[in-house]
């Protein structure tokens, strides 16, 4: 019965940061919430960019190449790195709001990389980010 009780607790957590898997699906539930409900009532709006996406995603994928190629003697500070990944994929979802399909992927890429260290798939994002660049109207060119 002990070695039951150990194999889940062992699954209840983390085995990179050991935090609680129970507490983080409650408070992924509790944040879809809140969004869901600022979302609908437009409580929070931010006007979206796509090339404020694209920078945020860009800077977000040099970093975790770095995070993935840090070694002792390259200076790559590993705890900030994650935390500037973060941060960008958070900026680059508020920047989005405009377009569901990118916003929602980027929401979910960032909290899998938060919550699981799951790295996000940046050619899908990629690949929305150009349908969303292609569906821009064309400007006209300077004169």
């Amino acid at each position: 019965m002990e070695a039951h009780k150990a194999k889940l607790e062992k699954r209840r957590t983390c085995p990179h940061c050991g935090a609680d898997r129970d507490k983080m699906m409650r408070m992924h539930s509790f944040e879809q919430s809140i969004i869901e409900y600022l979302r609908l009532n437009e409580h929070v709006r931010r006007d979206s960019c796509i090339a404020c996406v694209q920078k945020h995603v860009g800077k977000a994928m040099v970093l975790h190449k770095e995070l993935l190629t840090a070694t002792e003697t390259n200076n790559v500070n590993i705890q900030l790195n994650h935390l500037e990944i973060i941060g960008n994929l958070q900026a680059a979802t508020d920047e989005a709001q405009e377009w569901p399909p990118l916003h929602v992927a980027l929401d979910a890429a960032e909290r899998e990389y938060r919550y699981r260290g799951v790295g996000p798939n940046w050619e899908e994002l990629a690949r929305l980010i150009q349908e969303v660049v292609d569906a821009q109207p064309a400007t006209p060119e300077a004169t």
